[in-house]
C-alpha cells in the first residue's frame, strides 16, 4: 500500500484519510518499500512497525531511521550501527553517527570526528 502517508500530527499512518491501525505514537516516519517497514518512536524508545502497527522486534533503540535496500541505521547506548530487516546487527563496530546505505555504501563518523 504505497499510498500510506504520515498524519498531519506525525503520530500515525493513514490511507485515504483513515488511520491504518488503532494506535498513536510519539512520532512516525514514512514506510519504506519494498520492506513495508516504518521507523516509529513512543515514550519508551524507537523501533520498527509493519503496516498493521505491530512492533517487529523486541529491542527498542534511542533512534531509528528508514530502511534502504534492506538496511536501516539505528542508535542505542553503544552508538550508531546498521541492522537488516530481521533486526540483526550487520557488524559489531559502533560509530558516533552513520548515514543510510545507498548503492552499497554509506558515510560514517567515528568517535574521533573522522568521516569515512
Amino acid at each position: 500500500m504505497k499510498n500510506i502517508i504520515i498524519s498531519l500530527d506525525e503520530t500515525y499512518h493513514e490511507l485515504n484519510g483513515t488511520s491504518i491501525y488503532n494506535k498513536k505514537f510519539k512520532k512516525v516516519m514514512s514506510f519504506h518499500y519494498p520492506e513495508k517497514i516504518a521507523a516509529v518512536e513512543d515514550f519508551e524508545g524507537a523501533f520498527f512497525i509493519n503496516e498493521n502497527g505491530e512492533k517487529l522486534y523486541n529491542k527498542k533503540f534511542q533512534k531509528t531511521f528508514g530502511f534502504y535496500n534492506g538496511i536501516a541505521a539505528v542508535k542505542d547506548e553503544s552508538g550508531y550501527y546498521h541492522i537488516n530487516t530481521q533486526g540483526e546487527e550487520l557488524y559489531s563496530k559502533r560509530y558516533d553517527w552513520v548515514g543510510n546505505f545507498q548503492d552499497g555504501k554509506c558515510v560514517v563518523r567515528d568517535f574521533k570526528n573522522n568521516y569515512y
